[in-house]
């Protein structure tokens, strides 16, 4: 698989195993190993369960895409504020990976994508899961024709920088 592609959604594969899809189908269950150097950041309402040695607090994703975008991510791309940042507790035994499971809050297939830096990749609003640190969700807006006639409304979100996705 080449970097700045989609994969074929049947037939993808995350090298590391920090990502697997544990159920494909309308309601997909994906499940990230997160280890004492390492954090995923989710979709806020997104996890299942999680490891008793995982911590969570919350994230604004994109912090030099300003105020404003994150503001527009949220109030008109069907994204939350924040997101969900998942890391091991400092109690957390070293290089033991600890379970987190997560699934999208619409139906649908889960897509693992791979960011180079280089590519700048669109979403539907609504279409962002989780993934790793070095990933920034923002949010654009379209022109009024695209806005009108594509049928994905005027905002649609935007993720670039390195990491899976």
């Amino acid at each position: 698989m080449s970097t700045g592609h989609a994969p074929d959604w049947m037939n993808f594969i995350d090298p590391t195993g920090k990502f697997q899809v544990k159920h494909q189908g309308a309601y997909p269950v994906v499940q990230a190993i997160v280890t004492n150097q390492d954090k995923v950041l989710a979709e806020g309402g997104a996890m299942i369960s999680m490891h008793d040695e995982l911590d969570l607090t919350y994230t604004r994703n994109g912090t030099s895409s300003g105020c404003c975008n994150t503001c527009l991510r949220c109030c008109c791309a069907e994204e939350s504020l924040f997101l969900t940042e998942y890391l091991p507790k400092p109690t957390a035994p070293p290089n033991v990976g600890l379970d987190l499971l997560l699934s999208p809050s619409l139906p649908g297939f889960v897509v693992l994508l791979h960011l180079d830096g280089q590519t700048k990749w669109r979403l539907s609003p609504g279409a962002y899961l989780c993934g790793d640190p070095g990933v920034t969700v923002g949010a654009t807006v379209q022109d009024c024709a695209k806005g009108c006639c594509s049928g994905e409304g005027f905002v649609i979100l935007t993720a670039e920088g390195t990491g899976r996705m």
